[in-house]
């Protein structure tokens, strides 16, 4: 609450994208594979150092990763191999992507409707509704876009895109 409450400004720095996503990815690779989903990635190794807020990239994609594992864990088609697909790539209108998918129980049209408002959550007495909130919000504040695609028993696919900045060159005199 409080950082949904709070006005931030992002604070801009040298990063790389897909090492935090790399980051990311380690710190729920253990307890992915311990309920039998699996984590790959799909990096553009031509986005390279960007100017951006490595900390609203860094939580805004661990938020996004845990909702797509909790999909997993919680879909009721036992039949299915479960898996969640990182993806990250520039896009035609200059923004750097970051791309979250699974293949978990997915949502309906309502529930999608839903995602971003204060304190709602699909997920029963495990959900707070602040993380898609919040997640939101350091997106706005970053002037980018977040886009989800679902479908109730397929999956889903969050996309977070972010101005892309390249660092200015640095004179070395």
């Amino acid at each position: 609450l409080l950082t949904y409450s709070k006005q931030r400004e992002p604070e801009f720095e040298e990063c790389i994208p897909n090492d935090i996503a790399n980051e990311v990815i380690e710190l729920v690779k253990d307890v992915a594979g311990s309920n039998g989903v699996i984590i790959s990635k799909e990096f553009d190794n031509g986005i390279g150092k960007v100017v951006a807020d490595p900390q609203t990239i860094h939580r805004s994609l661990l938020n996004l990763i845990n909702n797509a594992l909790d999909a997993c864990i919680d879909d009721e088609d036992i039949s299915k191999k479960h898996g969640i697909k990182v993806k990250t790539y520039k896009d035609k209108n200059n923004y750097f992507c970051l791309e979250v998918k699974d293949n978990g129980c997915g949502m309906d049209k309502d529930t999608q409707k839903q995602l971003f408002n204060p304190m709602f959550s699909s997920k029963g007495g495990k959900g707070t509704g602040l993380g898609l909130l919040v997640t939101g919000k350091l997106i706005e504040e970053h002037k980018g876009i977040i886009e989800t695609e679902t479908s109730k028993g397929i999956g889903s696919t969050f996309r977070i895109k972010l101005p892309l900045e390249k660092p200015n060159a640095v004179d070395e005199d």
